[in-house]
């Protein structure tokens, strides 16, 4: 039997192939996401262990199989995923991401305070402002800029407007600089 082609391994191709019962589509779909799908659970639920993670991630993917005639090919897959990813992640949220640099992409840090010296101090103060943002703001975070999905992609993967994704962007934005401040002040 020949290999598979390209067009028969298309995101549009296998998800054809789902929407019609073929569940065998689900297992090149599965090892070509469950990376960005895995990390956006972990990033949106904080701190979870490796198997619940995974767990999680194996959920995202029978979902899929359930709302797959809601699909439309004009959607990239991996946004889709990752809106599914968000939504499950949501339920099981317990604390911020442990992403070293995410502020960096809001605002320059002052030098001294970002050294490979204190990377878990950095880690725990980007939980910890992370955690004050509301969950829409931090769900448009942990796409955008973690992820790097384009705007529109967010938009379809939490099923918002893309003028919502630069709006909850940038209110992000200022109630970070906003609690960095406040921390300076206090400090």
């Amino acid at each position: 039997m020949a290999p598979p082609t390209e067009q028969e391994t298309s995101d549009a191709a296998l998800m054809q192939r789902l929407k019609s019962g073929d569940t065998r589509a689900l297992g090149p779909l599965y090892e070509r996401y469950r990376g960005i799908v895995n990390a956006v659970i972990q990033r949106q639920a904080g701190r979870m262990a490796a198997a619940d993670a995974e767990d999680l991630c194996q959920e995202v993917f029978l979902t899929l199989v359930d709302v797959a005639d809601r699909y439309r090919p004009g959607n990239t897959l991996r946004g889709w995923l990752c809106g599914i990813a968000v939504r499950k992640a949501r339920r099981h949220r317990e604390g911020g991401w442990l992403r070293q640099g995410l502020l960096n992409r809001f605002m320059k840090p002052k030098e001294s305070s970002w050294t490979g010296e204190n990377v878990a101090e950095q880690r725990h103060d980007i939980e910890r402002i992370l955690q004050q943002l509301s969950p829409p703001l931090r769900e448009v975070v942990v796409l955008s800029l973690v992820e790097q999905l384009e705007a529109t992609d967010v938009a379809a993967a939490l099923n918002i407007n893309v003028n919502t994704v630069w709006t909850r962007l940038h209110r992000a934005r200022e109630r970070i600089a906003e609690l960095t401040a406040q921390e300076e002040d206090a400090s």
